[in-house]
């Protein structure tokens, strides 16, 4: 078992893992019942510019995930984290590792802003938005929360997912600016200024 993030060449395994959830588990992650169209259209919408995927493996599956959801890369006013878990492997702790991974990977990003949407059957989610440092908002059968800098500083940022900006950056790097390896341009930058 181990959680990690999604390189964008793995977001296939989140599509899975949505659509292996249950009724409650679909129901709680999209904030009331929606059809199958709707979640396979939501799918095909996922971009690796406007997403952060974390997901807890077990046996090379992604049995959990937080999705941090933001408005393009150079958007830093606020972003949305989502999370779900397969019904057999609820209850197990998962749900929070992978909550508190989102929550330092939208801190590490520099938004100003974490928020939070659900219904307000959805006990868990409330809860443990609050012991993170959440404001909650309960608004006609739904549930807002928020969480500012001052809030999720308190939490802290592991090495690890400082490991895994730089992972996700090299990834960008390399498949975004044409395969190119930043170690040869470093190289051949650092060999040029010192030949002249």
């Amino acid at each position: 078992m181990s959680t990690r993030l999604l390189l964008p060449n793995e977001f296939d395994l989140y599509r899975d893992h949505i659509q292996n959830l249950d009724d409650f588990g679909l129901f709680c992650r999209f904030g009331g019942y929606v059809s199958k169209e709707s979640i396979q259209k939501y799918l095909t919408t996922i971009e690796p510019s406007k997403n952060i995927i974390i997901g807890h493996f077990v046996d090379n599956k992604v049995v959990g995930a937080a999705i941090v959801a933001f408005n393009g890369v150079f958007n830093k006013d606020h972003c949305e984290i989502a999370i779900s878990v397969d019904p057999k492997f609820r209850k197990k702790g998962i749900g929070i590792k992978i909550f508190k991974r989102a929550i330092f990977w939208a801190c590490s990003l520099g938004f100003k802003k974490i928020l939070l949407q659900c219904l307000q059957q959805n006990q868990w989610m409330i809860n443990q938005a609050r012991k993170m440092g959440f404001h909650i908002i309960n608004e006609e059968g739904e549930v807002f929360a928020t969480m500012e800098p001052e809030s999720w500083q308190k939490l802290g940022l592991p090495f690890v997912v400082a490991t895994e900006i730089w992972e996700w950056n090299y990834y960008v790097l390399e498949n975004v600016f044409g395969n190119c390896n930043i170690f040869n341009a470093i190289d051949k930058s650092i060999n040029t200024s010192s030949s002249v």
